[in-house]
């Protein structure tokens, strides 16, 4: 369990947990969870990046009756782990389910303060996350190990949200996923590669650049991450077997250059 006090609220707020392992085989074991959380009517770090456009500004305030954000969660899930030709290998899959009652929302008042727009976070009906997951690894071989994994989610609010009358959540993709392979090298080297996937994702678009408000849905991306390296002994420490090493290696970071490619532009 877990007990948080924020300023903001006048009572602590007690989170229980509780998870349960099953051993169905040597190989196959079935887990399941409970949880529950809350997050404090604070103010985000958004929040205090204020736009401001040709004079004007947008601010964000707390409305007087804000009350805490709180989750129930509920996941099952089926692991098996085994030796396939004399390597490892695992996989897995998983529901999870989450209930999130009084959500943060922005909506925009009628008030104005010095010719400024006034956008105010109240709670919301509330929402739910549900999806599947399932993911595998594998050593292929002596040198190379193989992993991925994907997703398939749903996130709803109970009731459409007042700025753009939306059930579905914003920034949050329907499916995920990552792939990665690693390698063995010659002369000690090892070659680490994880390529992410993120599905559409629906994006407010306020009028500006455009003539009105509008809902519009960004790409596909695929991220594809890197890592080189070469430990290097240094010798044995004291009293054991075990060596001091140095690692080196060059990372690389998103090599494809995936980024969003629609932007707002002008002095609106």
């Amino acid at each position: 369990g877990r007990v948080d006090k924020s300023n903001l609220l006048k009572n602590a707020v007690f989170s229980p947990r509780g998870n349960v392992r099953i051993g169905l085989t040597k190989s196959l074991n079935l887990r399941a969870g409970i949880s529950t959380g809350f997050r404090a009517p604070q103010v985000f770090d958004e929040d205090l990046h204020v736009s401001s456009v040709g004079g004007s500004v947008l601010l964000i305030q707390r409305a007087a009756n804000l009350k805490h954000e709180s989750s129930r969660s509920f996941s099952v899930a089926l692991d098996y782990t085994s030796i396939v030709q004399g390597n490892p290998f695992q996989m897995g899959a998983s529901f999870f389910w989450t209930r999130l009652d009084d959500v943060f929302l922005l909506r925009e008042t009628q008030n104005e303060i010095d010719g400024n727009r006034i956008f105010e976070r109240t709670n919301g009906p509330g929402s739910r996350f549900r999806g599947v997951e399932a993911n595998m690894s594998i050593a292929a071989a002596s040198w190379l190990r193989l992993r991925g994994g994907w997703t398939f989610q749903q996130a709803r609010y109970d009731r459409p949200e007042p700025v753009f009358g939306s059930l579905r959540y914003f920034r949050t993709p329907n499916s995920y996923g990552f792939g990665g392979a690693d390698f063995d090298l010659p002369w000690k080297v090892q070659w680490i590669n994880t390529l992410d996937f993120t599905g559409p994702m629906q994006v407010q678009h306020f009028a500006g650049y455009i003539s009105t408000d509008r809902i519009d849905f960004s790409p596909w991306f695929q991220v594809w991450n890197t890592v080189l390296s070469r430990e290097f002994p240094l010798g044995r420490t004291h009293g054991d077997h075990d060596h001091r090493k140095l690692r080196v290696y060059v990372r690389g970071t998103n090599l494809t250059n995936s980024f969003q490619r629609s932007f707002d532009q002008g002095p609106l």
